[in-house]
């Protein structure tokens, strides 16, 4: 669906960043989720409630949930109706848990390296996603909370690494897909190779400019 353009994921922290971890405790798995919904008392998948998926009307968007509608519909013949809406309109419903879609989609991007900025910032009770779904963890909460503070390197990922099970056991949200980014770089910048970006380099070589040397 994305081209290439990014990489399915079941973890929120991805590959190169600190504190990611492989997880495949959420594999694709059709005939366990249509025991969930028998579980739920929805064997009959014609009696689940309606199924709206909200989205920010743009060409992309479309394509992602007519795949998503698409992929109900095959593994678990579940009807699911496309809910386009302005994308103004969609940012103030998703800040309102009183107004919060049923189903919908975002991302985030990383401000520095860090698990904070992916466990604390995010999921931690008021966080900029759990506020949206109403998701509160006290044992998340604690965790994070003395990983944010802890000088011990050791002991802070392992603290971070314990709140990292917990939300993907939660699952308060899915996490679906990685971003991925091709760059150009010019064969006269020098400096510039996978032992020298990071993750979050706005362009190639961005935190790691003193290395760098252009010579056309």
């Amino acid at each position: 669906m994305f081209q290439g353009l990014a990489l399915p994921t079941q973890t929120f922290i991805p590959p190169g960043f600190p504190g990611y971890e492989k997880s495949d405790q959420w594999a694709f798995n059709p005939e366990a989720a249509k025991k969930s919904l028998a579980d739920a008392g929805f064997a009959d998948v014609s009696k689940l409630p309606p199924i709206k998926l909200t989205f920010s009307s743009s060409a992309r968007n479309k394509v992602r949930f007519e795949w998503v509608a698409n992929q109900l519909k095959q593994n678990l013949g579940v009807e699911a109706q496309l809910d386009p809406v302005d994308p103004t309109a969609f940012s103030a419903l998703t800040k309102d848990t009183a107004t919060t879609p049923q189903m919908f989609y975002l991302g985030w991007c990383a401000d520095y390296p860090d698990p904070q900025d992916w466990l604390s910032l995010v999921f931690k009770t008021g966080g900029s996603s759990a506020s949206r779904v109403s998701w509160s963890n006290k044992e998340f909460d604690d965790l994070v909370t003395k990983a944010d503070i802890e000088p011990d390197a050791a002991k802070r990922a392992d603290l971070y690494s314990q709140a990292q099970k917990i939300l993907i056991n939660d699952a308060p949200v899915v996490f679906t897909s990685n971003d991925v980014i091709p760059s150009l770089v010019k064969p006269y910048v020098k400096g510039i190779s996978k032992d020298t970006i990071t993750p979050i380099d706005y362009i190639p070589g961005f935190f790691n400019l003193k290395e760098l040397d252009v010579a056309p």
